[in-house]
């Protein structure tokens, strides 16, 4: 009778610990479905700004594409206007024009650049984010054979 007592507080003992780990499994789920959402819902605003970055880099190639062409308007003023007073008059406006808009371009280009290097930190976030997931699913896998252990003893 004592031995068949033993047995069965050992069981119950097993079973209480067997419903703890499996609480603590639900609650490592629970938790990892969260990281899970969140982390997607970045993929997903990643992947927004990747194409703000893309619309950026088309528009500096125009911009780029439009400063040449104003570069060669103004060598070409430069040279059917020299010979006269108000055609010097008209290439020093057009000049100050043009370098209006060069440094408007710079500054349209910096804000672009910029914008380029803080998505590329968010991209590395993002793979960042990706590996935690690996890991936690890892982890879940390791902590369900944990359960299954337990479960069959």
């Amino acid at each position: 009778v004592s031995l068949l007592q033993e047995e069965v507080a050992s069981s119950a003992d097993a079973r209480q610990q067997l419903e703890e780990m499996e609480n603590r499994y639900q609650d490592d789920m629970n938790g990892l479905r969260e990281e899970i959402t969140i982390l997607e819902a970045g993929q997903e605003e990643n992947a927004e700004e990747e194409n703000a970055l893309k619309d950026s880099t088309e528009l500096i190639a125009s911009l780029q594409s439009q400063l040449e062409a104003s570069s060669a308007d103004v060598s070409l003023l430069q040279e059917e206007v020299a010979s006269s007073a108000d055609a010097r008059q008209q290439l020093e406006e057009m000049e100050n024009r043009y370098q209006d808009d060069m440094n408007g371009l710079r500054e349209e280009i910096t804000i672009l650049e910029a914008g380029q290097e803080e998505n590329a930190e968010e991209e590395n976030a993002l793979k960042d984010s990706t590996e935690l997931i690996a890991s936690l699913q890892s982890q879940l896998e390791a902590s369900s054979a944990d359960v299954s252990l337990l479960q069959e003893e």
